[in-house]
This record gives C-alpha cells, structure tokens and sequence, in this order.
C-alpha cells in the first residue's frame, strides 16, 4: 500500500531539519548569529523601522524586511534578539515551502516516485556536496554557503531563492496544462522574488522566453500582469526611501553614453545593477577547477541534465537550464564576486535549486530507462483544488498589495533613530540606549547597561569625537538619510579608542569638550577584531 503524500514528504522534512541542525551545529555561530557580511544590518533595521510604523530609507529593497517587520517589532532594535525568530521562521515555513515546490517540480518531470527520490536528495543535497569540494574550502562553504541557502541568516538570499522556485514551479503548471491561474501566480512570485532582491531582475527573461516557446500568449500576458504589482511597489518603496528611483539615478550620464538616445529605454543606468566581466569570469572558473576535485564532471552534469530534462519537454529544458545560466554566468562574471573569497556562494544561492534539478535530471538522460521515467512526468495531479487555489490566490494578494499599502501609507523617518556607518556600509538602530559618563580627576568613566542577546556575546567599541557627527540629511518627500561618520582629530575616519566586552570603560582624554558614543557589536566567531556593528548609544558628553 503506498504512503500518503504527506507523510513522505513529512519524513523528508524531518530529515532536511537535521540537515539544517548539523550545519547549524558545525558552522561558526554567536548564538543564533552567523556571518552575514555586514548585509543583515541593512536587513533588520529596515523591518524594525518598518515594524515601528516609519518608512526607512530604501537603499534595499523592501520585499524580506516586510516579512520580517513583525519579528523585529516583537524583539526590538537588537537584530541578536531578533534572529532566534527569523531563523525560527525560514526553518519552519520557508524551508517546507522550498520542500514542496522541489517536490512539485520533480513529479512534473518524472512522477511521484521520482519526486520522491529527489526530494530526499535535496533534503541531504548540501552534506553531499561537502564531498565535490576540497577539505580546505569547507570553512567557507559551511560558513558563508551553506547558513545562507538553508535560511540561518537574515539575509535576502535565502527568501529570494524560495520564491523564485515557487515561480518556477507555477511557471512549469502553466506551460504544461495551459492554466491562466498557474500563470498569474508564476508572475507575483517572480514579482516577490524581485521584491526581495532587485538583482533577481535578471531572471525574468527566463520564464518569458519559457511561454514564447510553448506559445502560449495568454500566459505571457498573465504572468507580466502578476509582475505589476511588486514592480509597483518597489518603485514607490524608491521614491519614498531614497527620493529618486535609482535605475534612473544617472540619466544624464547614460543619455550621454546612449548610442540611440531617442529610445524609450535609453537612459536607464542598467550597468547599475549588471556589469559582465570576461576576465572575472575566467578566474572563478579557474578557483573552482582549484578548490572543487572536478569542474568538468559539474559541467558534465549541467548538460546531461539539460538533455535529459529535453527528453520530457523542450520548454521544461529551457526553463530551468535557462535558470542555472543567467545566474550562474552573470554572477560569476560579475566584478568583485569571486569563489575564493566565497561570496560567489551567497551570491549563487537563487540559483542554487536549478543546479539541483539539472544535476537530479541527469537519469533521463539514460537510454531505454531515461524516456520510460520521463514519461511518468505530471504536473495535472499537483493542481491544487478550488480552497488550495482561494489559499495560495490570498497569499499572493496580500504580498502583492499590503506593502503597497503600508508603503504608502506610513510617514517617513525623519529623526535619526537609524543611522548609516559609511565606514563599513552598515544600517544600524541609534539612540537606543543612554551612557553615563563620570569625571574622575582626569580619568573618564563610562558605564552602560548590558542588552538582552539571546544568548550571544556582544562586545563594545568606544568612540570619543570632538563634536557629534550624527546628522540627517531631510529630503521632502522621502525618509531622511541619517549618517553617522566619526572624525578623528586629524579630520580622517575616526578608529574606535578601545574595545571591551565590559560594560564600563576608563577613558584618559586630553583637557576639552568630548563626545562619546558606545557601539554594540558582534560577529560569529570570539574574535573582537572582526564583526557588525548593531546598535548605537546616545551620545554623552563630557568637558
């Protein structure tokens, strides 16, 4: 007797949670803090302005900190505080979703059992790869690869990575049964993908060019529609967080540039957001012949997967080879990303699943069996029924039009409460918390209470300044832009005077008027030379 559905995949679940522990448990971590390159703070300040009813400044996009505006109300400005319920969040739903559209995909390619056997590859897929990678490269693997393509992080990759396989999945239900419904839902996730990550832009051609060759017309026009309103929302998330709408932000310069100034188009700075570089590309393909114990075995797997997967349907083929290739080519190709340094991992996680199916597709490619198992192939089961549907249509709504709302609705943060680190390109709550400072003979007492960190170790940086250097610049209609750039007395970027994991500090300064600020910090690792910068304190202070 064959087990029901849910209770496969229910133990598939269970199985990738364990997956998600181990790697919790070998990767370095402060609690529930792992390395997030500094991005996270852009991440939680955003949801916590956003939580506080203020419209921040939209230097990001808006698509993750909406989801996680709630959490981040409920814990408050320390992002330590908030990160037991973020990952709580992408372990207990994200991760299921991703489950379930790998599943989908899967059985529309091969059938139930096939779906099976794939699915529990892609609950177990990241302590296999350890394998292909040489040992010296699993620190960064784990640490800056692994945390972010299961959802340990606060970053956008993760949630990004999701939807765009939910995009995929109705984007294969709507060329396969012809099914407007399947078409529209394909459009908002792409949309919410693009929400999350702008970057997810380049996508888009993809499932387009997918319905192109199915001729199927209506479902292009469905999921174009389904793209309105996220692509709405993130132009009024620009307009009203920086005041302009940065694909535009250098119009002048592009006109100038244009060879076809007249066009529509002309004017767009799309070097903005993609710039190819041959010579890069050849480097990190050189890093992973390095590092990775056969480039040509990967490669062989992306074609044999291609092949095979065209055996079952030449537009499923383009879809998801098309997936792989605009991600895995344009990232790789992109300045300054790069295998050794590992944030080409972060940066491929989007298209991390489609390596995935490619590399699971490789069966079809067989011959006698290959044909047979594609023939098994059914997305018609899937189809979800008429509460299903009222279901996901509410989900997609409400995602689609309540950041509209909220966005247009809220008054924008005019006060320094969040405050940009230049230094370090870091978004971080501010005047969250007082220092008393004492005068004793010519020593400085400073003293400050310890934040709650949910079990992680933050440690201090002191900074003393001349003057405040807080300030905010008001624009009229949009969030002000607060930066916090501490000079030191030769008039450069001012160093912190000490560090401490202490909550008090002994300051010896010279006579004068001195201004004082605490910096909360923390990284993954017991290092104090390394970390983010979390919270600032108010300023104190002291002639």
């Amino acid at each position: 007797m064959a087990l029901p559905v849910w209770v496969v995949l229910g133990s598939v679940l269970i199985a990738q949670w364990a997956v998600v522990a181990t790697i919790a448990s070998i990767g370095k971590h402060n609690g529930y803090l792992f390395y997030g390159g500094g991005d996270e703070t852009w991440y939680y300040t955003t949801a916590w302005v956003l939580g506080n009813g203020h419209m921040p400044e939209g230097y990001i996009s808006y698509g993750y900190p909406f989801m996680l505006a709630p959490f981040a109300r409920i814990a408050g400005a320390n992002i330590l505080q908030g990160l037991p319920l973020i990952v709580i969040f992408n372990v207990l739903v994200l991760v299921p979703v991703a489950l379930l559209c790998v599943y989908g995909i899967a059985k529309t390619i091969g059938g139930r059992g096939f779906a099976y056997l794939v699915s529990l590859l892609w609950a177990v897929f990241p302590l296999l790869t350890l394998g292909y990678f040489y040992h010296r490269y699993h620190d960064k693997l784990i640490n800056i690869g692994f945390v972010n393509e299961l959802g340990l992080t606060s970053l956008g990759d993760f949630p990004s990575m999701v939807f765009l396989l939910v995009a995929v999945y109705f984007t294969l239900k709507a060329l396969l049964l012809r099914s407007p419904f399947d078409a529209l839902i394909a459009g908002a996730a792409t949309g919410f993908a693009i929400a999350v990550k702008p970057s997810n832009a380049i996508f888009l051609p993809v499932p387009f060019a997918a319905l192109i060759l199915a001729r199927y017309g209506r479902g292009f026009q469905l999921l174009a529609v389904g793209l309105i309103p996220a692509l709405a929302t993130l132009a009024l998330w620009k307009y009203r967080g920086v005041g302009q709408l940065p694909l535009f932000a250098n119009r002048e310069s592009a006109l100038a540039a244009s060879r076809f100034p007249e066009l529509p188009l002309a004017g767009i700075d799309i070097h903005r957001y993609i710039s190819l570089n041959w010579t890069d590309f050849t480097n990190n393909m050189n890093q992973l012949k390095e590092y990775a114990w056969s480039r040509r075995l990967l490669g062989w797997f992306v074609v044999a997967g291609t092949v095979g997967l065209a055996r079952r349907s030449g537009v499923i083929a383009m879809l998801i080879a098309g997936w792989f290739a605009v991600i895995f080519f344009l990232k790789a190709a992109s300045p300054g990303v790069t295998i050794l340094g590992g944030n080409f991992l972060r940066y491929f996680v989007p298209g991390y699943p489609a390596l995935f199916v490619l590399i699971a597709s490789t069966p079809l490619v067989l011959p006698v069996y290959g044909p047979r198992l594609a023939s098994h192939g059914d997305a018609g089961a899937a189809l979800p029924n008429r509460r299903s549907r009222k279901g996901i249509l509410a989900i997609a709504a409400f995602l689609s039009f309540a950041p509209f709302l909220a966005i247009a609705i809220l008054p924008p943060l005019t006060t320094p409460e969040a405050i940009k680190f230049p230094n370090l390109d870091q978004y971080m709550p501010a005047n969250q918390f007082s220092v008393a400072a004492t005068k004793h003979g010519q020593t400085v007492v400073l003293s400050w209470p310890r934040p709650s960190s949910a079990g992680a170790r933050p440690f201090y940086d002191i900074f003393r300044e001349e003057s405040d250097t807080v300030s905010c610049e008001l624009n009229p209609h949009a969030a002000a832009s607060c930066v916090w750039a501490p000079r030191g007395a030769d008039g450069g970027a001012a160093k912190p005077i000490g560090t401490t994991s202490a909550t008090t500090f002994e300051d010896h300064p010279p006579a004068g008027s001195w201004v004082y600020h605490v910096v909360v910090k923390a990284a993954p690792t017991a290092s104090k030379r390394f970390g983010d910068y979390l919270l600032v304190s108010r300023a104190a202070t002291v002639n």
